[in-house]
């Protein structure tokens, strides 16, 4: 039976519980969920990076289990930061999960959050960090969330969580705490509860549901690219991608074929228009989605000729593919056991 607060305050009435007893039971529960909002010092990990702690993290989060260990020897390569730049961080814990906030200066830039389809600069914005296969808003779903953002002031945030965290990045505030007897402006505008400015100071609330604790890591610069310098030093470094994977890409037709995948090749060469990597939408299989994973031979019937015609024009070639996996695939026998139960 589903329970809503009429249906409860008809129950209570029809089970003669005196109706004056509700405003000391909802004060209860405000009190309960209810907490104080306190700091927490930054403490040294690595030269210029720090980290704070606000309540009891959890044990599985993506530091405490990546396989990578920090590249302690590139932060010598890193410019020296002598002070903190960031007050104590302050957080709370509520029986919603745990909350930290951040200030924000007047004209802070954000950036990051990783591969978000909709939108680059992100001060003013709200964003679940939540994977997702097909984003269709700019709410912060993704192919490949990462809690981590960089500020213009040379500033690189790490929240250390692998749940669906809540950024509220510079357009939350504090709740009003006092009446006002007069109004000095009236807007019709339907957004008008978006009226802080990038000129004003601000904060950014992080909420992590469902948790009693979160570890929050501060990257220092001083600039945003040494910002992001540390961060990927912290994260383990790694090679350096090769120019063409930086370069130009264009991905065909889902049906387009062998041939006039090389027409089209050949002509941005006879044009000179730069492209580095030459791709295929899922098409190029024998079925998608779900994936085989097998050329479609119908289309390209000779894969192998493809892709050296390509490289003899000197593309790399891109096949798109998805991990949901057909039944006609031939990995699809020794995948079922690690499947779910349900098909897409």
């Amino acid at each position: 039976m589903k329970l809503t607060r009429r249906g409860l305050a008809k129950g209570l009435v029809t089970s003669g519980v005196a109706l004056t007893g509700l405003p000391n039971l909802l004060d209860a529960q405000i009190r309960v969920t209810s907490s104080r909002e306190h700091t927490t010092p930054w403490l040294p990990v690595h030269p210029g990076v720090w980290r704070a702690t606000i309540g009891k993290p959890e044990a599985i989060t993506p530091v405490s289990t990546r396989l990578v260990p920090s590249q302690t020897e590139g932060f010598a390569q890193l410019p020296r930061v002598r002070e903190i730049p960031l007050p104590e961080l302050a957080g709370e814990i509520t029986p919603r999960g745990c909350t930290v906030s951040l200030p924000l200066r007047q004209d802070e830039r954000l950036y990051g959050l990783d591969l978000q389809f909709l939108s680059f600069e992100q001060r003013g914005k709200k964003k679940v960090v939540r994977v997702n296969a097909d984003p269709k808003m700019d709410t912060g779903d993704s192919h490949a969330p990462v809690p981590f953002y960089v500020t213009t002031e040379g500033i690189g945030i790490l929240v250390d969580t692998a749940r669906y965290a809540v950024f509220y990045l510079g357009d939350a505030r504090p709740k009003p705490t006092h009446a006002l007897h007069n109004v000095t402006t009236n807007s019709p505008d339907p957004n008008y509860t978006h009226n802080l400015k990038d000129s004003d100071t601000g904060r950014i609330t992080i909420e992590v549901p469902r948790t009693s604790g979160v570890d929050v890591y501060l990257f220092a610069g001083p600039s945003m690219l040494d910002a992001v310098r540390r961060y990927n030093v912290f994260s383990g470094g790694g090679p350096v991608p090769p120019e063409w994977g930086l370069g130009f890409w264009y991905r065909a037709d889902a049906r387009a074929t062998q041939q006039y995948v090389l027409n089209l090749a050949q002509e941005f060469r006879d044009s000179k228009i730069p492209c580095d990597v030459i791709g295929l939408e899922p098409g190029w299989q024998s079925h998608a989605y779900s994936c085989t994973f097998v050329w479609d031979t119908n289309r390209f019937p000779d894969p192998k000729a493809f892709v050296r015609s390509a490289q003899g024009l000197h593309y790399r070639v891109n096949l798109w593919e998805h991990a949901f996996t057909h039944p006609a695939s031939p990995l699809f026998p020794p995948l079922e056991s690690y499947s779910g139960d349900y098909g897409v």
